[in-house]
């Protein structure tokens, strides 16, 4: 138990991480589209071809990023984690075409967007994923790293039911 207890916060972070993934991934952000693909038989699908690019491109480089760039105190693994939910406000205001539309329906600010959001994604896993097991003696590691593996798989089916029962209703 004093296991979970050293690992706690960082976990319920891995959560969060990807709850707030999945709420919007795939599902919010691909129910757009981009204007310079307009009048293309295809553009959908080459409008989710380029988002889950772009998606995968920035999540890799995120997860690059958590070695060399090492921010892993409370405090900023906190912002960086919970600040992720203004991705979420974000993608709504696009899907519903809200705000200024110079920005929120501007093609650039969904690439960025989507870019950012996934860098952010794959920096914080890696640095919640590498920070739990730290928290721990040697000995513990492993177990440390189950219970951040749980809490991962958590976050994905909160994140993904919420996705199928919430957002569609927004």
């Amino acid at each position: 138990m004093y296991i979970y207890k050293k690992v706690f916060s960082v976990a319920l972070q891995a959560s969060v991480v990807f709850l707030i993934t999945f709420l919007i991934y795939p599902g919010t952000v691909l129910n757009t589209h981009f204007d310079f693909l307009e009048g293309n038989s295809s553009a959908k699908a080459w409008f989710n071809i380029l988002m889950i690019t772009i998606f995968s491109f920035g999540d890799t480089i995120g997860r690059f990023l958590a070695g060399p760039i090492q921010i892993f105190n409370s405090k900023t693994m906190n912002l960086l984690t919970y600040g992720r939910v203004i991705f979420v406000a974000s993608a709504i205001l696009i899907q519903k075409k809200s705000g200024p539309a110079w920005l929120f329906q501007a093609d650039w600010f969904k690439i960025l967007h989507i870019w950012i959001f996934a860098a952010t994604n794959g920096y914080n896993m890696a640095a919640v994923m590498l920070l739990g097991p730290q928290r721990v003696q040697k000995v513990d590691k492993e177990r440390a790293g189950l219970i951040m593996n749980f809490h991962l798989i958590v976050g994905v089916c909160v994140g993904a039911f919420f996705a199928a029962f919430v957002m569609n209703k927004i």
